[in-house]
């Protein structure tokens, strides 16, 4: 791939999300909120060994000509280099260009060792995840809570389980900083669901 490629200035419609990832230690310049939600998602769950946003544009060739494609993400994970467009179900649904389009790149990116997929807004957007990521991502640049974690079980002994907001509330009442929670859970050191809202998330460590 060449360069990666300039991202556009901001616009009312789209939009430019500067974002930095501690896991890839790179800023990465998004040019949608569906991006970026996708972004948050691989920076959260670490289950890719590396990322990429905006990677570079490759020429491709096509019946009509050679054309000039910019994926969105380059994603390897178990050893294997997907290369990811993102895009919402309603812009794909019933495009006979783009399936045609995307058909082409699934064979180009195959001849080059490489998997070519799209991520939709289905996939990304479950539930209240996508905002509950997008709240957690900061703090994932703090260091992970161990110590204060160790005094919540030495203060609460035979409590491994609870709502958060009732959790944040023993918490101020323990002298700890309800924030735990939030930097916690970034950090994997509380369990929950996170297609779940806020509010409502239960909390188990």
């Amino acid at each position: 791939m060449s360069k990666s490629r300039r991202v556009a200035k901001q616009s009312p419609v789209r939009g430019t999300y500067y974002v930095y990832s501690d896991f890839t230690d790179q800023v990465a310049a998004l040019e949608s909120e569906l991006e970026l939600d996708y972004f948050n998602l691989l920076n959260f769950e670490r289950t890719a060994s590396t990322f990429i946003a905006q990677p570079g544009s490759v020429f491709y060739d096509t019946p009509n000509g050679q054309r000039r494609y910019s994926p969105d993400f380059k994603v390897v994970k178990d050893g294997v280099t997907y290369i990811v467009e993102i895009k919402e179900v309603r812009e794909i649904r019933n495009n006979q260009r783009l399936a045609d389009k995307f058909r082409i790149l699934k064979k180009y990116f195959r001849q080059r060792g490489q998997v070519f997929i799209v991520i939709t807004d289905e996939d990304i957007r479950i539930g209240e995840r996508h905002h509950n990521l997008n709240y957690l991502n900061p703090v994932l640049r703090h260091p992970s809570p161990i110590s204060e974690m160790d005094e919540l079980r030495k203060a609460l002994p035979q409590v491994s389980t609870a709502n958060i907001l009732e959790l944040q509330d023993r918490l101020r009442e323990l002298g700890l900083a309800p924030g735990l929670c939030r930097r916690a859970i970034a950090h994997k050191l509380m369990d929950c669901d996170l297609t779940q809202p806020w509010e409502s998330l239960q909390l188990s460590w």
